[in-house]
């Protein structure tokens, strides 16, 4: 049976630790550099999988990706016909990341915060 947003949201957030830790953060263009080679080789490599596996006896194509744009469009090209889905626990983290900015990482603002930006999420309501 399908669990509403809201299931989902109290599941998710019972089995997280609500402590987030400061990361350090490599240099934005290396890290965008490196991050787009690796997703290259990956969506290459995987495409080779998919290749060896194809079959008629496939009902469903799925291709679980995070958020980001460029690589759901990637996806998209060198995957047609697969249904996207969105990784939630990527997205999730995201979501703590942008808090613990806005908010401070200490604030307890934040844990109300992320629940509501979550079930935006889970509930299809995004804008551009």
């Amino acid at each position: 049976m399908p669990r509403t947003p809201a299931e989902v949201i109290a599941s998710f957030l019972r089995k997280m630790s609500l402590k987030r830790h400061p990361k350090r953060h490599p240099n934005p263009k290396q890290a965008y550099l490196g991050d787009i080679g690796r997703k290259r080789r990956c969506a290459l490599a995987s495409g080779q999988q998919v290749a060896l596996r194809e079959g008629e006896h496939f009902q469903h194509r799925v291709a679980l990706c995070d958020g980001c744009e460029a690589l759901q469009s990637r996806i998209a090209l060198q995957f047609q016909g697969f249904i996207l889905i969105l990784d939630f626990v990527h997205a999730n983290e995201y979501l703590w990341d942008v808090a613990n900015c806005l908010l401070g990482e200490t604030s307890e603002k934040r844990l109300e915060w992320v629940k509501s930006r979550t079930l935006q999420i889970l509930s299809g309501r995004l804008s551009k």
